[in-house]
């Protein structure tokens, strides 16, 4: 019964606001787990597939098919591989807050560096010259960024700005650092294009969406895990 008791008082002191978070053992062992969460988000490809019925006349014959009433139509179906690892960025920064969330990013980080393949090329330290090496570095500001909006309060508000704010900031300086590499490589300016449009591109769209969704599931996992961390 005063275990029970305990528990219940345990949870009664639930709150959002992750400066209630100390160093714990429970703090860092979720910080691990949400490392190897990073590394199977890097891993993990969701299927994104779009259909359209687009008239054949339309493609084919465009100012016939204006002219007509009827027509025949096809599929046209969009296919994208989408990797959910800026959603899981996000979700670990309202997780465990700034400062325990860059400690998760940062072990990925140390994990890559130290040749366990871990970042979607490998790893090992020449991974600084990959072009999506930016995308990386910009996990670190985007959790603090993110982090800081999110430890006043957990209202819609504030989980639309973090996420729009991680998002921009990845994308930002992924491409900034995208550039440095093309440059530094003196690499066309049309595979300067394809990476952007790899990297970033519809993605942020993705990014961002996703992103809302992943903010918003951290709050009841937090108070799940509220025994172990509080």
């Amino acid at each position: 019964m005063k275990n029970k008791k305990r528990i219940e008082e345990e949870l009664n002191k639930f709150n959002y606001n992750n400066s209630s978070l100390k160093l714990t053992l429970g703090v860092l062992i979720v910080a691990y787990l949400c490392a190897f969460l990073i590394v199977i988000a890097t891993f993990t490809e969701l299927a994104v597939s779009t259909s359209y019925k687009l008239p054949v006349e339309a493609i084919l014959h465009p100012l016939r098919f204006l002219a007509q009433d009827n027509h025949s139509a096809w599929l046209f179906v969009l296919g994208y591989q989408y990797i959910p690892q800026v959603p899981v960025i996000l979700f670990i920064a309202a997780l465990l807050g700034s400062r325990f969330g860059v400690l998760s990013v940062l072990l990925y980080i140390v994990a890559g560096l130290s040749y366990f393949p871990v970042f979607a090329l490998g790893g090992g330290w020449r991974y600084i010259f990959e072009y999506n090496f930016g995308y990386i570095l910009a996990f670190v500001p985007a959790v603090i960024i993110a982090g800081n909006i999110l430890s006043g309060s957990f209202s819609f508000k504030n989980v639309l700005k973090a996420a729009f704010f991680g998002v921009l900031i990845i994308h930002f300086i992924g491409i900034l650092y995208t550039t440095v590499v093309v440059i530094f490589k003196h690499d066309s300016f049309e595979l300067f294009m394809d990476m952007i449009a790899i990297q970033s591109g519809i993605k942020v769209l993705f990014d961002f969406v996703c992103s809302v969704f992943a903010i918003i599931i951290a709050r009841p996992v937090k108070k799940v895990l509220w025994l172990a961390m509080g």
